[in-house]
C-alpha cells in the first residue's frame, strides 16, 4: 500500500506539471505609445467602452498581434465573486490582423481571466507598430459604496508595458461628480498625473504609465443616475465547488459500498476517541471539588445546557475559543475591549466606517502575561501614546501572538486535550489505509479534465465515501477535545451566551450603577452579539435604568452615536483588517466591495486587464 501510494504521488505531481498554464509575456522591447479609452455608463448600468491603442512591436518583431485579457470573476468577500461580462467585443486594426480567438483560465482560486488573442498564427505584423481599435460592452463594473455610487475600476493591471501616454475618459448620465485615480503597485495611494473632470466627465491621464504599475480610477455619478449600480455576485466559487462535489458524490454512493463500511468504520472508531470528557453526574457547568478524582465519562453531546447569568471566570480569549475552537479577530478585538474596559486602554471609534484608535490609559487592575505583552508590543514602535488602526497588517504579529498564547494557555491549563489547527490525527494502521483511499480519491477528482471520464468517475464513485468521511471527521474534531474542566467552563460560556442572545432590556439583570454594557461588551463581541447587545443597552437608556454617559474607556466622538448607530461589529471588521497581511496580488484587486473615495488605492477597485504580444 506504501509503495502504490507513493508512486501515485509521484504521477500525479508530473500531471499537474505538464498541464500547468503559461502565458505568452510581452517581449522587452515591446511598449505601447497611447492608450485612450472612453468608459460611456449607459443609465441601465451597462458600459459602452470604446478603446484605440498604438502597440510598438520595434522592427522584425516576429511576432503575430497582441494578447488582451480581462478578469471576469474575482473574489468580492468571503461569501461572494463579482463576476464581470464582457459582451459583443468588435476588434479592427488598419496595420495588422483583427482576427479574434478567445479562451477562458483560471488565474486564482476564485480569479477567471478572459483572454482575447488578436492576430493570426498565419501572418506576422510587418510594420513597428499597430494600432488596434476594441469596442465591447461591459456589465458588472459599477457599485455602490459609502452612498457613492461609483465606477471604482482596475484599467490596466501590473502585466502591461509601459504605455508613453494613457488616456481614460468616464462619461454618466447626469455627468460624474467627483474623481480619484491611482497608480503604483498594489495598495498604492500615489494619484495619478491629472484626475479633473470637464463638462461633467471626467478625465484621467498618466505619462508615462510604466511597466508593472497599475492603473485605477474611480469616477462617482449622481446617486439615482444610473438604475442598476450594483455588481453582479454569485456563490464564492470554492464553496460553489464544494457544492457541487458534495452533489456528485451523494449521487455516486451506490457504488461505493464497501468503501463507506471501511470509511464508516475508520471514522467512528475515531470519533470516539476524540469526543470530550464530562464530569460524571455533575450538572452542566458545574466543577466538583475534589475534580482530579472525580468520575468522567464521554461526552454524548444530550447535556441541556442551561442559561448562565454571569460571565464565567475566564478570560474572554479563552472563552471563545472553548466554544468553538477557533481563534480569529473576535477574539483579538474582545482582548482589546476587555483591556480598555479594565482601563488599561482608551478607544475611539468613527460612526462613518467603524474606523478605531487606541491610546494608553493606566489602571492598577491585574492584566495576564499575555496581555501585557500585547499592550507592550502596540506601542513599542510609536513616539505617541496613541495607534490609528486602519491599515493591513498593524496587528498582524500582535494577532498571531495573542493566537499562539491563548491557544498554548488553553493546553497548558487543562482545559483542552488536543485543539483544533495541531495534530488531529494518530498514525496508525487504519488512519493510515483511510489516508492512502482518500489520497488517490483526491487524486482521480483533480484529474477530471486531465484523463479520461471513464477513470475519473471510477475513481470519484469508489472513493467520494472516503472523502465525505473526512470531510465529515474533519467537521466533527476541528474545534480540538476538550477536558472535563474544559467542557464544564463551555457549558458556563455557552450559557452565558444564550443570556445576551435572548434577554431583552426589561429582563436583565444587574445591580443599581452596575455599567453592565461596558462589562459585557467583550463577551458580546466575542459571540458575534455585539450590535445586538448595544440595542438592548440603548433600550436600556431610554428607559432609564443606565446613565446617558461616556464610559472612561472611551475618548471618541459621542458616545450615544455609536449607541444608536451599532458600530461594534464594523470595529470588530477594521481590527480583523489590522491582524490581516496585505492581500497578495497578481495583477488583479479581489478587494471587494470599498469605495475609491474612502481608503481607494491603485489595485482596490474591480476588475482590470492584462496585455503582451504573441
Amino acid at each position: 500500500m506504501k509503495k502504490f501510494a507513493a508512486v501515485f504521488s509521484v504521477i500525479f505531481l508530473a500531471l499537474l506539471g505538464c498541464f500547468g498554464f503559461s502565458t505568452t509575456a510581452s517581449a522587452t522591447s515591446d511598449s505601447i505609445d497611447s492608450f485612450k479609452a472612453v468608459y460611456n455608463i449607459r443609465e441601465d448600468g451597462v458600459i459602452e467602452v470604446n478603446e484605440t491603442l498604438v502597440w510598438r512591436f520595434g522592427s522584425g518583431s516576429g511576432r503575430h498581434g497582441i494578447n488582451r485579457d480581462f478578469i471576469v470573476r474575482e473574489a468580492w468577500d468571503e461569501q461572494h465573486d463579482a463576476v464581470f461580462k464582457y459582451e459583443n467585443m468588435q476588434v479592427t486594426s488598419p496595420d495588422a490582423s483583427a482576427e479574434v480567438s478567445t479562451e477562458k483560465f483560471d488565474t486564482g482560486e476564485r480569479e477567471e481571466q478572459l483572454r482575447y488573442r488578436i492576430g493570426s498564427s498565419d501572418k506576422l505584423v510587418l510594420t513597428p507598430t499597430a494600432t488596434y481599435n476594441f469596442s465591447y460592452e461591459l456589465r458588472g463594473a459599477l457599485r455602490t459604496a459609502d452612498g457613492d455610487e461609483q465606477l471604482y475600476w482596475d484599467i490596466l493591471t501590473s502585466s502591461v508595458p509601459t504605455i508613453e501616454n494613457l488616456e481614460v475618459r468616464v462619461k454618466a448620465p447626469q455627468g460624474v461628480q467627483k474623481v480619484q485615480c491611482f497608480v503604483g503597485s498594489v495598495h498604492s495611494h500615489t494619484p495619478c498625473h491629472i484626475s479633473k473632470i470637464e463638462d461633467g466627465e471626467a478625465i484621467f491621464n498618466q505619462s508615462p504609465n510604466l511597466s508593472q504599475d497599475i492603473f485605477t480610477v474611480a469616477a462617482g455619478f449622481k446617486q439615482g443616475a444610473v438604475k442598476n449600480a450594483e455588481p453582479i455576485l454569485v456563490e464564492n466559487k470554492q464553496l460553489q465547488e464544494q457544492r457541487k462535489l458534495k452533489r456528485f458524490a451523494a449521487a455516486s454512493g451506490v457504488g461505493a459500498v464497501a468503501m463507506s463500511i471501511a470509511s464508516a468504520f475508520v471514522a467512528r472508531r475515531y470519533l470516539r476517541r476524540r469526543r470530550d470528557d464530562r464530569f460524571q453526574g455533575a450538572a452542566p457547568g458545574n466543577i466538583p471539588t475534589d475534580f482530579q478524582n472525580a468520575p468522567i465519562i464521554k461526552d454524548d453531546g444530550k447535556a441541556l445546557i442551561p442559561v448562565f447569568f454571569t460571565p464565567p471566570n475566564l478570560p474572554v480569549a479563552y472563552a471563545g475559543v472553548l466554544e468553538d475552537g477557533v481563534f480569529n479577530s473576535r477574539e483579538t478585538t474582545a482582548t482589546l475591549v476587555s483591556l480598555a474596559v479594565r482601563g488599561h486602554l482608551q478607544i475611539k471609534a468613527e460612526v462613518a466606517d467603524g474606523g478605531m484608535s487606541i491610546r494608553k490609559a493606566y489602571s492598577p487592575d491585574p492584566v495576564l502575561p499575555y496581555e501585557q505583552r500585547m499592550l507592550d508590543s502596540l506601542f513599542a514602535n510609536n513616539s505617541g501614546d496613541e495607534v490609528q488602526l486602519d491599515d493591513y497588517g498593524q496587528l498582524e504579529s500582535e494577532h498571531s501572538r495573542l493566537r499562539e498564547e491563548v491557544t498554548n494557555g488553553l493546553l497548558n491549563e487543562g482545559l483542552f486535550k488536543k485543539l483544533g489547527g495541531r495534530k488531529r490525527f494518530g498514525i496508525n494502521g487504519s488512519t493510515l489505509l483511510l489516508f492512502s483511499f482518500i489520497s488517490i480519491g483526491f487524486s482521480g477528482i483533480s484529474l477530471l479534465d486531465l484523463v479520461s471520464n471513464k477513470m475519473t468517475l471510477f475513481l470519484a464513485v469508489v472513493f467520494t465515501p472516503a472523502i465525505l468521511a473526512m470531510i465529515w471527521v474533519m467537521h466533527k474534531t476541528k474545534r480540538g477535545t476538550r477536558t472535563a474542566v474544559g467542557t464544564a467552563f463551555t457549558d458556563q460560556v455557552v450559557g452565558f451566551r444564550k443570556y445576551l442572545a435572548t434577554a431583552e432590556a426589561d429582563q436583565l439583570r444587574f445591580e443599581e450603577g452596575q455599567d453592565i454594557f461596558s462589562q459585557y461588551l467583550p463577551w458580546a463581541i466575542v459571540f458575534g452579539e455585539a450590535d445586538r447587545w448595544t440595542k438592548v443597552c440603548r433600550k436600556l437608556i431610554e428607559m432609564g435604568r443606565i446613565p446617558n454617559n461616556t464610559p472612561y474607556w472611551y475618548y471618541g466622538p459621542n458616545f450615544y452615536d455609536m449607541m444608536y448607530y451599532s458600530s461594534w461589529s464594523r470595529m470588530a471588521s477594521n481590527v480583523q483588517k489590522a491582524a490581516s497581511p496585505e492581500p497578495v496580488q497578481s495583477g488583479s484587486s479581489g478587494f471587494g466591495g470599498g469605495s475609491g473615495f474612502s481608503g481607494g488605492f491603485s489595485g482596490g477597485g474591480g476588475g482590470g486587464s492584462s496585455m503582451s504580444s504573441w
